[in-house]
């Protein structure tokens, strides 16, 4: 993966999980008054799409950063 992927993916792709949990919660937050417990159970099950989402982008992240780290490490060596 090159910088300008990881880039994109930072600054778009990982946007999109972020701003549907904020979503989520903005929803929740709104109604919570006049919902029940069982309510804002089955809400928050759609919290789980977009973490797992971002988590799959900040794994993807961190192996990026290993990487580059590698790479640079490799580079002081020689």
């Amino acid at each position: 993966m090159h910088l300008e992927e990881m880039l994109f993916i930072t600054s778009h792709q990982m946007r999109k999980p972020v701003a549907n949990i904020l979503g989520i919660i903005e929803i929740i937050n709104g109604d919570c008054a006049c919902l029940s417990v069982a309510e804002l159970k089955k809400r928050s099950k759609y919290f789980q799409s977009p973490a797992e989402e971002l988590d799959g982008y900040v794994t993807n992240l961190n192996g990026f950063i290993e990487q580059a780290g590698q790479g640079y490490h490799l580079k002081q060596m020689s």
